[in-house]
Parts: C-alpha cells; sequence; structure tokens
C-alpha cells in the first residue's frame, strides 16, 4: 500500500501470504490517497502480471476494511523465487537485485523509457515486425501489456491498447521488473 497513490514511494503497508498463512490487516487509514498494488506469478516462478489501483479516503467518510488474497507459492517455486521487496520509504529501493529498467531493457532496439514503477517498466521499441513478449522474454521478462505507438507525436505517445503477441515494427511495451 503506496502513500500518495500509484506513484507515491512512501510504502504504509506490505505483505505476503503463502499458502494457509493467516492474512494480516493493514493499518486503519486516514484521509488521503492511497496505492493498492499487487502481482501474480504463474507455475514456472515468472512474474507476469502487476497493476495498482488508488483509493482516495475521503475527510470523515466511513471505515472500509481491505480483504488481501494470498499469493500462491506454486510447487517448484520457493517462497523467495522471483520475489522482490517494495521501494522503501526515501524512495530508494530496498531491492538491490531488480536493476533499473534502463540496464534490463536498454538494450532493446530503439529502447526509450516512458514509466518505471517498482513492478513495470514501460518502454518505446522497435519491433521489427515482432511483439513486445518477444522483446520482454528475450530478457528473461515478462510481457504485461502492448500499446500501439502514436508515430506521428512524442514516442511514449499510444494510439491504444493492442496485445501482447501483436508483431509490428514499434510498441510500447509494458514488461515484468
Amino acid at each position: 500500500m503506496l502513500v500518495g497513490g500509484c506513484n507515491g514511494t512512501e510504502v504504509l503497508f506490505s505483505a505476503r501470504v503463502s499458502g494457509a498463512s493467516a492474512a494480516m490487516s493493514p493499518p486503519t487509514l486516514g484521509p488521503g490517497r492511497y496505492g493498492f498494488a499487487a502481482r501474480a506469478r504463474d507455475a514456472s516462478c515468472h512474474w507476469y502480471a502487476a497493476g495498482c489501483s488508488e483509493v482516495v479516503v475521503p475527510v470523515g467518510g466511513t471505515t472500509t476494511r481491505m480483504l488481501a488474497t494470498s499469493e500462491t507459492i506454486e510447487p517448484g517455486c520457493s517462497a523467495d523465487a522471483g520475489v522482490h521487496d517494495a521501494p522503501s520509504g526515501d524512495g530508494a529501493s530496498s531491492d538491490v537485485t531488480r536493476p533499473p529498467c534502463a540496464t534490463t531493457f536498454g538494450g532493446i532496439s530503439g529502447f526509450v523509457l516512458c514509466t518505471e514503477t517498482a513492478t513495470t517498466c514501460r518502454f518505446y521499441a522497435i519491433t521489427g515486425g515482432h511483439s513486445c513478449n518477444a522483446s520482454c522474454t528475450s530478457v528473461g521478462s515478462s510481457c504485461i501489456a502492448e500499446e500501439n505507438d502514436d508515430s506521428a507525436g512524442a514516442v511514449c505517445d499510444t494510439l491504444g491498447a493492442s496485445t501482447c503477441a501483436s508483431n509490428g515494427n514499434d510498441a510500447i511495451c509494458t514488461c515484468a521488473r
């Protein structure tokens, strides 16, 4: 849970639950904007989806309880396989194993970073007749989303969503970190 919304750097609450472990309750929220981030891992221990939703808690509003679902550790995955910490409150990542997006994806043809979050890298790429799925997997990641590039505008402008398997000359790819 991030203070200030999905782009916040202060982590208010973070939990990882495996198997039948008891879920932990987040703290009571005061008025403000919060980001609720989550990600999913497949049976091969690869992260394949991530997202964040923002919620604004109004002043004098009703109490809202959040129910967190558990992360399942698949057979063959260790409890720490691919698990990375959220950013620390000072904006610096406490995860020394997760390099910056430019380090991981910078070698992809035409790479221009659009946005970087704790769990995703969104960037423009020249895909050369291939898909974002091919670009992401070429560096050991997985594709979360692909957008059609607005060639007439800035490289990070989009014409709308596509699929991770769409073959084209260029695209805006969102890959798991």
